[in-house]
């Protein structure tokens, strides 16, 4: 199910004109790292996928906490309308900067 939901996340990045990059928990990369690293419109965004059951270990817990604490938005996704949401917010920010 998280495999599914990546899937189609990446295809809804990709139709927002986001930049990101999948990370892969292999042996040589550091335990916890989000899911999906992106930027969008200038902002830095890292998400972690779950099933709608599935919890964050400490660890994962963590790294979004530091990601935020650097700038970042820290995005925990078990449905597509939690990334849509986040980027839809960044949209209306951007909106309003660009009128003001």
């Amino acid at each position: 199910m998280e495999r599914a939901l990546g899937q189609r996340i990446e295809r809804h990045l990709t139709r927002r004109g986001a930049w990101w990059v999948k990370t892969h928990g292999a042996g040589t990369s550091r335990a916890g790292i989000p899911d999906y690293i992106v930027n969008y419109r200038g902002r830095a965004i890292a998400i972690e996928t779950k099933t709608p059951t599935g919890r964050l270990t400490r660890l994962q817990s963590y790294e979004l906490d530091k990601f935020r604490q650097a700038g970042g938005i820290g995005i925990v996704a078990r449905h597509l309308d939690d990334v849509a949401a986040s980027l839809d917010a960044i949209d209306t920010l951007e909106t309003a900067r660009s009128e003001a």
